[in-house]
């Protein structure tokens, strides 16, 4: 029975060395201190390389159970739609550090409330780059600005940023959004509405990739009817945006399932639960000849 003992002992070690951990990286965006529910967040520092419109944020990081990647860079780049429509290629643009998190510089003079990520006029979105081969899955986020005084983080209302968010593997400006929606995983969706207040942590849905792309919803504004121009006879219309600025990111390497699938064996732990079993027949065999 020794020797049985010995074979099942090993086929337990070969099975449990195919689970692997999870590795989690959390990211502070804001140039604000960080608050204590934040403590062990990694700040970034801003990069402005020669040339115009590619100032990005970056975070220099590592992950414990994953030590093949060693210290490495997660970026954060500006983008904006070439179409006040939020149609064309896409641009491009400087990300800003606030207080609030990241924004977008949709012009050269970064005024307020076009520093924002935000979907008047053209279409702004933050794109973070995990690094070349690596896949991650955004699992947590917050914003720490938005523009309407009546969306704080105790009160929730229209007026609350609607927030898309999209993963995937492979980015070309030069797509638009057909680049996006036709190979990417949508993993925030705010159409309707999502609300997202400000200094709350959100869920994403299940997804991984290198790139993670956060954006005001595409066509979520809301337009109303304020009054009438009788001199152009023809209504006023005011509308409301969706503006917001990114402050944390978590992200997972490895997320644990609800329902993890069975352990399947390889062929090696096959050969062994075979060899297994034929020793344990061939001892019966002994002890009844005896």
């Amino acid at each position: 029975m020794n020797r049985i003992a010995v074979v099942t002992l090993g086929l337990s070690s070969l099975l449990a060395s195919g689970i692997a951990s999870a590795g989690t990286i959390e990211l502070w965006m804001s140039s604000s201190g960080k608050p204590p529910a934040y403590s062990s967040y990694t700040s970034g520092s801003m990069i402005d390389p020669p040339g115009s419109n590619n100032k990005y944020w970056q975070a220099n990081v590592s992950d414990p159970d994953f030590p093949e990647y060693g210290i490495f860079q997660i970026r954060a780049y500006g983008y904006t739609t070439t179409n006040d429509n939020g149609s064309g290629a896409f641009l491009q643009r400087n990300v800003e550090r606030y207080s609030g998190g990241l924004g977008v510089c949709e012009n050269s003079s970064c005024s307020d409330p076009q520093h924002a990520v935000d979907n008047d006029g053209r279409n702004d979105f933050i794109l973070i780059d995990f690094g070349l081969g690596h896949s991650y899955s955004p699992t947590m986020f917050s914003i720490g600005w938005e523009y309407y005084g009546g969306c704080t983080t105790t009160t929730v209302s229209s007026s609350c940023p609607d927030i898309e968010a999209w993963v995937g593997d492979s980015f070309d400006a030069a797509l638009g959004w057909a680049g996006i929606t036709d190979s990417w995983t949508q993993i925030l969706d705010g159409d309707p509405e999502n609300n997202i207040q400000p200094n709350k942590d959100y869920a994403f849905a299940p997804g991984a990739g290198r790139y993670l792309l956060i954006a005001a919803q595409t066509g979520s504004e809301v337009c109303t009817q304020t009054g009438y121009d009788k001199k152009k006879k023809q209504p006023i219309i005011t509308c409301e945006y969706d503006y917001f600025k990114l402050q944390t990111i978590a992200i997972n390497r490895n997320p644990p399932e609800e329902n993890p699938p069975e352990e399947v064996p390889e062929p090696g732990a096959l050969a062994l639960l075979g060899l297994s079993a034929v020793l344990a027949t061939s001892i019966g065999r002994r002890r009844r000849i005896r």
